[in-house]
């Protein structure tokens, strides 16, 4: 339906919102150019999807069109609120050797979709990017491979190509610790009863 060959490697790029990263397609076309001079023939091969956050879409309508680069979905502005929307998030996820971006709560969805997720340290951005408490605990767990550059990402990017998963397990004790510390079976608004509950006890 995309366009996609199921024998090459695919990155997710997952965009961030517009108060994190004004204009981040530049970011996006360096990642595409760093895998593209690579001397190795798999990133070369390379794909690179696009998923634009849902209210900062349009900074990367000049992109349409570039070789390599594929907009799942193809529409911007949509919110995954559907079934066939979630089931293509999961997808994208699911099918993305490795997924990368600044800062956007979709990167929580990753680590818990058990996929690798490569953090983008971007100075320009930073200042707003590590002020997020969420992604301040990421860092800290260790749940995320870091890259600053393009050089950075094609060297993390390599090894999860290689089976090279340094952070499986720092991902899945984030999952446990920090997403669903009541557990599994408890649903997200069980917790959110309970807590609610426990804070009237308190007062």
């Amino acid at each position: 339906k995309y366009g996609l060959k199921t024998d090459d490697p695919i990155v997710l790029y997952l965009g961030s919102t517009g108060n994190i990263a004004s204009d981040e397609s530049w970011v996006v076309s360096e990642l595409r150019k760093a895998l593209d001079e690579s001397g190795d023939e798999s990133l070369r091969k390379t794909q690179l999807v696009l998923r634009a956050h849902p209210a900062h879409w349009r900074i990367y309508e000049p992109l349409k069109g570039t070789k390599g680069i594929y907009f799942i979905p193809e529409v911007g502005g949509t919110m995954p609120d559907s079934q066939d929307e979630l089931e293509l998030f999961y997808e994208t996820l699911y099918y993305s050797t490795a997924v990368a971006g600044i800062n956007t709560s979709a990167m929580l969805d990753t680590i818990v979709a058990g996929r690798s997720l490569i953090a983008l340290l971007i100075e320009r951005y930073r200042a707003r990017q590590v002020k997020t408490a969420y992604f301040q605990q990421l860092l800290k767990s260790g749940a995320a491979n870091l890259a600053r550059n393009g050089a950075e990402f094609i060297a993390e990017f390599k090894k999860l190509l290689e089976g090279k998963d340094e952070h499986k397990s720092e991902r899945e004790s984030f999952v446990r610790e920090a997403i669903r510390p009541r557990g599994f079976d408890t649903s997200a608004g069980e917790a959110a009863r309970i807590e609610i509950e426990d804070l009237l006890k308190s007062n």
